[in-house]
Formats: C-alpha cells, sequence, structure tokens
C-alpha cells in the first residue's frame, strides 16, 4: 500500500478574497465564520455577481484599498466555468487554491512526511484536472473520480480585515459520488481515515466509508466541521461519533452549538464541557478555542493546552484543518496527547 492516511472528503476549489465588513454588509451575511451552502449553479452564479457589485460599490465608496483602473493579471490557476472575465472584474483578484476541510488536513499530514490519499469526486472539467494534478504536486495521492455532467465544486471564502472567514460553498460533483464508487481495496493497510464533517450530506457514503475503514481495523477521526452542520445533523453526528469514530474535532462554535451553551457562556468553559461530553463518545476528544488553545481528553487524560499565537493573523481559512493534521500525525507517530496538541497548534 502506497498510503497509510486516507481522507473522504469533498474536492473543492477555495476562492479566498480579502473583503471589508461593508461588503459583507451590501451581501446580507449576518453570522460569521461559518459556512453555508449553495444550491445549484444559478444561484452560484448570482452570489458570485452580487459579490461582484459589492466589491465594486466599497472601491467608489472610496473604502477600499483597491484601485478600480489597475490593470488586473490573469490568475495562474484555472477559475469557475461560470467565470465570466468580462464581468467578474473584481472577483479575478481571488487566490484560487485547492481546498475541501479534509483536503487540507491531508495536506498538511502530508506535507510532514505521513504518505496519504484522498477519495472524492470532481468534474470532467479544467477545475477538476487542475485539482488532481495539485494534490499529486503536494504528495497526495488523488483517488478521485469523475463526473461528465457536474462541474467540480467550490467554496467562496471570505476574509475580513480581523482574518475571520466566512465561507459559501458549492459542493458541485462531489455531491454526486456514492456509496457504488467507494473501493474496498483503497483501504487496505489504511492506519486513519479522516472524514470531514460536510461528507455528512452525503450520509450512505459517509457511513460506508467508516465502515470500510472499521473491516481494516483502520482508526477514524472526524472533523465536525461547522456550527451549522451541527445544528442540522445532530442526532446522526452523535450516531457516528457513537459508532464509528475514535477521534473528534470540534471548535468552540460547534461546541456551543452541539451544548446548547447561550453565547454569554464563557467559551473556555463551553469548550471544557464539549470535551468532556465528546470524550464519553469517543477515545480522543479536541476542542479548538483559536488563540485560547485546545482542551483535549481521552479516557482519565485531559489537558489544556495553550496556543502558539500569531500576533495579527491575516486569514484564519484552514486553521482547524491544520491543527487536526499536526494533532493527527503527532498521534500516529505515538506522541503523548499534549505533543499532539502542540503540533497541532504550530501546524495551524
Amino acid at each position: 500500500m502506497s498510503y497509510q492516511v486516507l481522507g473522504l472528503g469533498q474536492p473543492l476549489l477555495d476562492r479566498i478574497l480579502q473583503v471589508d465588513e461593508t461588503v459583507m454588509q451590501r451581501l446580507g451575511i449576518k453570522e460569521r465564520g461559518g459556512s453555508s451552502l449553495i444550491h445549484d449553479k444559478n444561484e452560484l452564479e448570482n452570489f458570485l455577481r452580487q459579490l461582484d457589485l459589492a466589491i465594486s460599490e466599497e472601491i467608489c465608496a472610496g473604502s477600499s484599498s483597491s484601485d478600480e483602473d489597475e490593470d488586473i493579471e490573469e490568475p495562474t490557476t484555472p477559475i469557475s466555468p461560470l467565470f465570466d472575465k468580462s464581468f467578474y472584474r473584481n472577483i479575478k483578484k481571488a487566490l484560487i487554491v485547492p481546498g475541501g476541510s479534509c483536503c487540507n488536513t491531508i495536506k498538511g499530514i502530508a506535507s510532514l512526511g505521513e504518505k496519504c490519499g484522498l477519495i472524492g469526486k470532481i468534474g470532467r472539467d479544467s477545475s477538476g484536472r487542475y485539482y488532481k494534478e495539485s494534490m499529486s504536486m503536494r504528495g497526495v495521492i488523488p483517488l478521485m473520480t469523475e463526473d461528465a455532467h457536474h462541474r467540480t465544486g467550490e467554496v467562496t471564502c471570505l476574509i475580513t480585515p480581523n482574518g475571520e472567514r466566512t465561507m459559501k460553498a458549492f459542493l458541485g460533483a462531489s455531491l454526486q459520488m456514492t456509496e457504488n464508487d467507494l473501493l474496498p481495496q483503497d483501504f487496505a493497510g489504511v492506519k486513519l481515515l479522516h472524514v470531514e464533517g460536510y461528507s455528512i450530506y452525503n450520509q450512505p457514503l459517509t457511513f460506508r466509508a467508516m465502515q470500510l475503514a472499521k473491516q481494516n481495523n483502520s482508526m477514524v477521526s472526524f472533523d465536525l466541521g461547522s456550527f451549522e452542520l451541527v445544528r442540522q445533523f445532530k442526532t446522526t453526528v452523535l450516531d457516528m461519533l457513537k459508532n464509528y469514530v475514535d477521534i473528534v474535532f470540534a471548535n468552540s462554535e460547534e461546541a456551543r452549538e452541539l451544548l446548547n451553551e447561550p453565547k454569554s457562556t464563557n467559551t473556555r468553559d463551553v469548550a471544557e464541557k464539549c470535551a468532556d461530553y465528546l470524550a464519553k463518545y469517543c477515545k480522543v476528544a479536541v476542542v479548538m478555542m483559536g488563540k485560547d488553545g485546545c482542551w483535549v481528553k481521552s479516557g482519565n487524560e485531559k489537558y489544556a493546552c495553550p496556543a502558539d499565537v500569531v500576533a495579527n493573523p491575516i486569514d484564519t481559512t484552514g486553521a482547524g484543518d491544520l491543527f487536526a493534521a499536526g494533532f493527527l500525525y503527532g498521534y500516529l507517530q505515538g506522541y503523548t496527547l499534549q505533543q499532539c496538541a502542540r503540533l497541532g497548534s504550530l501546524s495551524g
């Protein structure tokens, strides 16, 4: 077997844009820091047009550092098939990279030296080809199937001046993958299967992948994904944790949603309480608190682990995914829980 860590996720191209708060207001985005779905390509195109217009209005208002008259270079990476170069003048400045929560974690584990593979479905288009090539260049074996009728999914990541990211996700071809696309031989000899929370939108696929992992005596790790997912699928998430998951990751927002805690409750207290709660279901529970570190619990062991704080974060996109990468890599090497958390902090 050429890899020992396998990821199941949604291969999505990330379009990353720095925006001002007024752009978020013009788009009517009130809940920040989470992820919401764009359901079809028409809704996606409409959102991109609204976004481009909101940025243009911000430029005209003089609050943005962007120059409306500057020459815009062509991006060096493929762009969305819906990307109208004559219209989306401002969105053309976006950084486009292969993303998706699981993808980010798998890239991180591979960068630390572990051999990894990634399962998912992409469109039979230039974006899908770019995705596969980029993953291969990062040392990840892309075990992708292709869909000729649906385009590769993408996420628009809006980064506000405080470094917080809010995401709008169009899942595209990734949602077309079924349990019948899974090959049992892809799971043979795998030490760890990592599954992202967004996979819960395709429950038959997710549960089948976890079953195949367990049949091969593999560990399963699971990232809750977003507070919106916890809100929508709480019962299913708890069933999954109870029956299949060995290592679970959550952040403080997901913890608050899971426990129904009001925003007035201290974040550190919510995170500790959630670590205790999740450890009843899984062997290892990790609850991240951003700059305040994380709580880790396994059995009778429980630690509050500090973070390596970045003074002025520019962009928090994928920070939790890369924390999971560092933690999981350490766990596979036999590090202590505290050492795993430190490596997670350094990675994310």
